[in-house]
This record gives C-alpha cells, structure tokens and sequence, in this order.
C-alpha cells in the first residue's frame, strides 16, 4: 500500500502538470489519501516492528485500508472522466 500510495501521488503531479481541464478538487483528494496512507502505513510498520499489536492498531490498519480503497475509487473517477487524455498523455510519457 505504501508503495502504490507514492505511485498514486505521482499520477496526481503527472495529471496536474499535463492536463489543466482536470478537477483541482478530486486531484487534491487523491493526494491527501495517498499522504494519509503513507502516513499510517510508517506508524503501524512502526508499531509492527516494535511488536506491540493491540486494538487500536487493528483499527489504525482498517483505517488506512478504508482510505486505500477510498483512493483507488477516486482514482476510477478521475480516469473514466478523463480516460483518453489521461491515459494516452500518460502512455506517451513513459516511453
């Protein structure tokens, strides 16, 4: 999750430099998720490593999924609404 929270952040910057039409808002919202997932992922690998699992880790971990999952949906959003120009921009760049 972590590692898909940082490529998710650069899909962001790489949309918001490539395609002024797109909506600010829903950009802002996916990297907001993105930085939270990151965020709680450090803490609970934290608190992982110093083996003390309890409740409220369990809660934490539910939490970052909830935003994961929350994240990706947005994610659909944005690339069925700007599906080609995303996508071949996108494809065009990593070549």
């Amino acid at each position: 999750m972590y590692s898909n929270a940082g490529v998710m952040l650069e899909i962001a910057d790489f949309v918001d430099q490539k395609y002024k039409g797109v909506d600010q808002e829903a950009l802002g919202a996916l990297r907001d998720d993105a930085m939270q997932i990151r965020a709680f992922a450090l803490i609970e690998i934290t608190k992982y490593a110093r083996s003390q699992m309890n409740e409220g880790t369990v809660a934490n971990v539910a939490r970052v999924a909830t935003i994961y999952a929350d994240m990706w949906s947005r994610t659909a959003q944005l690339l069925e609404a700007n599906s080609a120009q995303v996508a071949l921009g996108f494809a065009n760049s990593a070549q």
